[in-house]
């Protein structure tokens, strides 16, 4: 039994196509992996996922999906976000240090 997995581009892509595009809708619940070949992924790719996740499907509203993929971006927005705020206060904390020291030091004039 294969279990190749999307990859992030490919299941973001899968997401927003299927929370926008009718035709792609239609196509993806009756034949997922014809549907498939058209968001990227190769023959071989497709044929590598699991048996399961190529079997017809009803698919949820398009805004259960669209719902998704704002979650994901704004998680992955604020994860970024997060790590970039430490970096800026140790490179103020950086240069406060450095100014003070400077102005600390004594004279030899």
């Amino acid at each position: 039994m294969a279990d190749r997995k999307l990859t992030l581009d490919q299941a973001f892509s899968l997401l927003r196509k299927l929370g926008t595009d009718d035709e792609f809708r239609i196509r993806f619940q009756t034949k997922p992996a014809t549907a498939l070949t058209e968001i990227g992924l190769s023959a071989e790719e497709v044929i590598q996922l699991n048996a399961f996740c190529l079997s017809p499907v009803v698919l949820a509203d398009k805004s259960v999906f669209l719902k998704i993929v704002d979650t994901c971006d704004r998680e992955a927005l604020r994860s970024v976000t997060s790590m970039i705020v430490p970096n800026l206060r140790i490179a103020e904390r950086r240069r406060a240090v450095e100014t003070t020291t400077r102005h600390a030091q004594p004279s030899l004039h």
